[in-house]
């Protein structure tokens, strides 16, 4: 994990959660 901004790292977690458990 690449370390980001908050707004970026909340983004990719976003991101993450979805693909995992769309």
């Amino acid at each position: 994990f690449v370390m980001n901004t908050p707004e970026e790292i909340r983004q990719a977690y976003r991101d993450y959660r979805a693909g995992r458990f769309a």
